[in-house]
């Protein structure tokens, strides 16, 4: 028993390192790539600031670090067992649903509106569809998955539900419903773009979606058109930097 311990041990502190690793080198870039890029000093004398700037607010942000340590759930309470049971949940957690769920979907995007070009930032899109218990503008809710299959679910091992959902996938690949009928369970979801002009203060610049890790890197609309134009005739630093070409127009000019 206690080698299991082991590997938990081992398998959460390679998850730590993992989720610190999606989570912070995006915010790295975010805070860092104005410094370097405008190369105001060397490579070298930024990191050095960020070092300190990470070890001082960590060693002083005691607030956060008890909140972390005891504020959700006090681990005093429990057995070892149950620990690490607890332990193991919340990571796998955050890495396959949170990291993931925000990792893997649509990414920024380059359009053609009615003849206007527009390019977003990095997204966490999701699958969505106009809400069906709200009237207000813009509100959605996720779209559901559909069913497992029942010939899925009444297989007896794990190893034939597998063997049985493949066929599923290969009888939609091939649209063939003799292999399985495939159709309740492979919904298609009619996609579309809109678009539309707003009014804003030049100098308030407001996200066109909501994120959990990502944002503009402006201060301003015009900040924002001035990076992405300069990025465009010199090419971008980083896959990472939050870049978007809003277009803007003028609205009863007299």
């Amino acid at each position: 028993m206690e080698n299991l311990y082991v590997y938990m041990l081992a398998a959460l502190a390679f998850l730590a390192v993992a989720d610190l690793v999606v989570g912070v080198s995006n915010d790295a870039v975010n805070f860092l790539n104005s410094a370097i890029g405008s190369k105001a000093v060397s490579f070298k004398t930024i990191m050095i600031v960020a070092s300190i700037g990470v070890a001082v607010g960590a060693m002083t942000s005691s607030g956060m670090m008890e909140v972390a340590r005891k504020g959700i759930f006090n681990p005093g309470e429990f057995m070892f067992n149950e620990i690490m049971v607890i332990f193991m949940a919340v990571m796998l957690t955050d890495i396959l649903l949170l990291d993931f769920f925000n990792t893997l979907g649509m990414g920024e995007i380059q359009i053609v509106l009615n003849g206007i070009e527009s390019k977003t930032r990095h997204n966490d899109y999701v699958l969505t569809k106009k809400s069906t218990t709200s009237k207000t503008y813009g509100e959605t809710e996720d779209i559901p998955y559909p069913d497992v299959p029942p010939s899925v679910l009444g297989c007896g091992s794990l190893e034939a539900q597998m063997a049985e959902l493949r066929e599923y996938f290969r009888a939609w690949k091939e649209q063939d419903v003799t292999i399985r009928d495939y159709k309740p369970y492979f919904k298609a979801n009619l996609c579309y773009l809109e678009g539309a002009w707003t009014i804003s203060d030049p100098e308030d610049i407001q996200e066109a979606f909501f994120s959990e890790r990502h944002f503009y890197e402006a201060f301003s609309w015009n900040d924002l058109y001035q990076k992405q134009r300069f990025s465009s005739y010199t090419g971008v630093k980083e896959n990472l930097e939050n870049y978007a070409f809003m277009p803007t127009t003028l609205w009863e000019v007299k």
